[in-house]
């Protein structure tokens, strides 16, 4: 029903955020526009009591209605309140949950969508959960589509890739303790080499730890760029600086040619 000043005790509750105890609904004004409903029902009278949220918002009410012109008797107001603290209760509980379902649905997109590679295994070290950046990744690496329920050694074989292998269970059997950290990786797969940057942290399942979840930053290009830059320190120190000058020219000049366009006469 639409909150209006003459439309129940309920929505001047709603309105005044206070209770509204109508002893006599025939003669109410705030009953106006439902006052035959009520006679339908055999309705004399009305308590209603607006449910507040934490944060002083209008949940909803709960009334209780009778069949004569009157008000509460202490015990039944006592049984009101004890009532509305029971549907308080279940009302904040239901918006917790809606609340914690929306974070989690957006979170979930972001994460799905996030360009850094994001897992999770269990305590047997088998997969749970990955995004799609951790999904491609392994896939266009020479490891399997990963799947849920994937073990360890599916995706790090511990005859070709030992170090990682071993690398991994440490990882994680260190979270599965309790501990959250974060570290530097070079990862070294067939051949290839990647810098990441790892944050671990355990799953909580009550008071013991269900399993890992891991988020992979890769700061390959910006490592690469950092020995660049420390190589061409390492020459300048052994070289005059005129001789590095003529060669950072050169080699700036050769690479702006072989970007040009070649044209036909």
């Amino acid at each position: 029903l639409p909150v209006r000043s003459q439309n129940g005790s309920c929505s001047a509750a709603v309105q005044t955020k206070s209770k509204v105890f109508t002893t006599s609904i025939d003669s109410d004004f705030r009953w106006e526009e439902l006052r035959e409903v009520a006679k339908c029902c055999g309705w004399q009278a009305c308590w209603s009591t607006p449910l507040l949220a934490v944060d002083g918002s209008v949940l909803g009410t709960f009334a209780m209605y009778v069949s004569e012109p009157r008000g509460p008797t202490a015990n039944e107001e006592q049984l009101l309140e004890r009532a509305c603290h029971l549907a308080q209760i279940a009302f904040e509980r239901d918006r917790s949950e809606a609340v914690r379902g929306e974070w989690e649905s957006r979170l979930a997109a972001v994460l799905e969508n996030s360009s850094d590679y994001v897992w999770a295994v269990d305590d047997q070290h088998s997969l749970l959960a990955f995004n799609r950046a951790y999904a491609d990744f392994c896939e266009h690496r020479g490891i399997s589509r990963p799947h849920r329920g994937m073990p360890l050694a599916s995706l790090f074989n511990p005859e070709q890739d030992f170090a990682e292998h071993r690398f991994w269970q440490w990882i994680y059997s260190r979270a599965l303790k309790g501990e959250t950290f974060d570290l530097e990786h070079q990862l070294t797969l067939h051949g290839q080499t990647f810098f990441w940057l790892l944050s671990v942290a355990p799953i909580l399942s009550g008071s013991s730890n269900s399993g890992v979840t891991v988020v992979a930053r890769d700061v390959t290009e910006q490592k690469q760029q950092e020995l660049l830059l420390r190589w061409c320190a390492e020459e300048l120190s052994l070289k005059t600086g005129r001789e590095f000058f003529q060669e950072v020219v050169e080699h700036l000049v050769e690479g702006r040619r072989r970007r040009e366009p070649v044209v036909e006469h």
